[in-house]
């Protein structure tokens, strides 16, 4: 089995996901845009409740255009385009499929798909920081001389703004998640199973194919049981590549050996499990490989063997036959028959 390819999920930083990729990590959580202001310095984008009405169904049509100088209609704009981009984000996220519970290739596909989409979500975020930040300068700015109708509007758009980010972001975390543990019980299902075979492959050899046998039928035997060996080895070549490309998911909690996600096996536990199954791997692959090629040899010595000793046999009952026909021969006295007779048996 080559090398292991492991992807590692890192949860270190800020208690959250992270996706290690050689010397580059990227944070696979989406981060929480900063506004000034009466939001400036809050940890998430929940909402000041001093400052913002009751949160009404969020919608881009229920904003009428109340606005009248450039820079009100400029963030009205970005206020209504960023709420498009979420919900266009919502409803990608909605239609993704179902984790499914028994295909470990499905469940690998489908968390790539939502490693992408949390990708593209920490990407463009920024644009919800910068929404935030009009709307907290239009509303604490003594340039700007807004009507009570257009601060309640503002205070109500920002409001919806935070509700249907923290709803993405919580419905996005959740899939992802419930994906990383779906896959790690899968994987971890498949480490047991190899390991499994690779146990039983393992006494196999030792009781049946270690010791070379010294006969034919014996050796047949042993040639049976290497050939259905190396079928399976076949066999379990998808199990195998599959392992390759494990991902391994580490949180805080893997830290102190009580991975949520994982719980039998720390990170360190499985990169250490790996190893051992490649390692057993290689040399049943390797005595397979070498037990064949003598196997082979040893076969052919041996069937050789037993050709020639057939053949030896047959040749000393003919001449037996033959020995017991001239003791029977009533002529036998007569000195130039018995001479007849030793001559013939002599020469075939």
């Amino acid at each position: 089995m080559p090398t292991n390819q492991i992807v590692i999920i890192d949860n270190k930083e800020n208690g959250q996901p992270m996706m290690r990729n050689g010397s580059k990590t990227d944070s696979m959580e989406p981060k929480f845009p900063s506004g000034r202001s009466s939001l400036q310095g809050r940890s998430s984008l929940q909402s000041d409740a001093s400052l913002i009405a009751t949160p009404v169904t969020p919608s881009t049509n229920d904003f009428p255009p109340v606005f009248q100088s450039a820079e009100l209609t400029k963030y009205q704009t970005n206020m209504e385009n960023t709420l498009r981009w979420i919900l266009k984000l919502e409803d990608e996220l909605d239609k993704q499929e179902n984790i499914a519970a028994n295909d470990l290739k499905l469940v690998k596909d489908q968390f790539q798909k939502h490693e992408a989409f949390m990708i593209n979500l920490t990407k463009d975020q920024h644009q919800i920081g910068q929404v935030l930040e009009e709307g907290n300068r239009l509303l604490t700015s003594s340039n700007t001389d807004l009507h009570p109708r257009e601060e309640n509007e503002i205070k109500e758009q920002m409001k919806i703004l935070n509700r249907q980010w923290e709803s993405l972001r919580a419905k996005s975390l959740e899939r992802q998640f419930n994906l990383h543990k779906m896959l790690m019980k899968l994987q971890i299902d498949q480490i047991e199973s190899f390991d499994t075979w690779l146990s039983l492959a393992e006494k196999r050899i030792a009781s049946q194919l270690n010791s070379m046998e010294q006969d034919l039928p014996g050796v047949e035997r042993q040639y049976r049981l290497l050939a259905q060996l190396q079928d399976e080895l076949v066999a379990q070549q998808q199990m195998t590549e599959s392992l390759q490309n494990m991902v391994i998911v580490v949180d805080d909690s893997s830290v102190n050996g009580t991975n949520s996600l994982t719980s039998k096996y720390t990170s360190t536990d499985i990169e250490n499990k790996l190893s051992n199954l490649s390692e057993r791997w290689a040399n049943i692959c390797t005595f397979v490989q070498n037990r064949w090629i003598l196997l082979q040899e040893v076969k052919i010595e041996l069937e050789q063997v037993k050709f020639n000793l057939e053949k030896f046999i047959r040749w000393i009952t003919r001449k037996e036959d033959e020995v017991a026909k001239m003791i029977a021969e009533p002529h036998l006295s007569d000195t130039d028959v018995l001479m007849q007779q030793a001559h013939a048996i002599k020469v075939t």
